[in-house]
């Protein structure tokens, strides 16, 4: 239990041990925990091998997805009415709670020498996610204030955010990159559209005002976006509507409007109704 391989529950005369599934639970647990040690990067590797054979298309399969987009507050349109699941900061302030663990997908991929440089200490966890991490030594509580902070840092490095594809509880906020994030591997090495639950909002693009500077092109994790005759144009069905890339469009060309009726699933109201 101590290495990550089995789920501990409970203490004294109802402490318990069960399997717990390979992703979410033992890779999570395996790579959360930095060690650079030649038996770490060897699991590394056969994990490697082991998406690259087929364990990506069977995770992210199923008919609904575990984990769904929640888009960048401050891109919702002040005009729309949204509902609560779509707003972070509602979740954050409903927890006493919180804390901070590194991020297993950028530690295994840096044992193997790959990904990029964002951030690696911005896993988000809260309730009893939090105490559960803090307990065991994974990661560290942190205040309601440090951790809109710590958001706010994961957005300027255009960082998506991903949590769990429920409506009742926020159980945490993986802020991903498509280099190394398994959760958005399943649409960009996978190919699988339907990998990750989207937000309700997808990009709308002002071609008239576009400068075409590349800019929202280079933030796009999942390839929704190109160049074409110095404007930039989105490809709708790749588009997950995490509203990274229009945060920086220098001439506010770009903007999330509401996906159309039927081009979206309410999230179910509990988790494990997923897995």
């Amino acid at each position: 239990a101590k290495k990550g391989g089995i789920l501990a529950t409970g203490r004294g005369a109802t402490r318990s041990y069960s399997l717990q599934p390979f992703y979410p639970g033992l890779f999570e647990e395996i790579f959360i925990r930095p060690e650079q040690t030649p038996k770490y990067v060897e699991l590394a590797k056969n994990i490697e091998g082991m998406f690259a054979g087929g364990l990506l298309k069977e995770i992210h399969g199923g008919k609904t997805p575990w984990s769904r987009v929640i888009m960048v507050e401050e891109r919702i349109p002040s005009q729309l009415e949204v509902f609560p699941y779509e707003r972070i900061s509602g979740y954050i302030d409903r927890y006493d709670e919180m804390a901070l663990m590194p991020c297993h997908c950028r530690n295994r991929n840096r044992m193997l020498g790959k990904g990029c440089e964002a951030p690696a200490d911005n896993c988000m966890v809260f309730g009893q996610g939090a105490r559960w991490a803090v307990k065991h030594g994974l990661g560290w509580l942190v205040s309601k204030d440090e951790m809109y902070h710590k958001l706010r840092e994961t957005e300027e490095h255009g960082l998506i955010h991903g949590t769990n594809n429920s409506s009742d509880d926020m159980l945490f906020i993986c802020n991903c990159c498509g280099c190394c994030c398994y959760i958005l591997f399943g649409i960009t090495r996978a190919n699988l559209p339907t990998a990750v639950a989207k937000s309700h909002f997808i990009l709308s693009i002002n071609g008239e005002t576009c400068a075409g500077c590349g800019k929202c092109v280079e933030r796009c994790h999942v390839k929704a976006l190109r160049l074409e005759d110095e404007v930039a144009h989105l490809e709708a069905a790749r588009c997950i509507g995490c509203g990274i890339c229009n945060l920086t469009c220098p001439t506010e060309s770009l903007s999330m409007v509401r996906r159309e009726e039927g081009d979206f699933a309410v999230p179910l109201r509990k988790w494990p109704d997923t897995i």
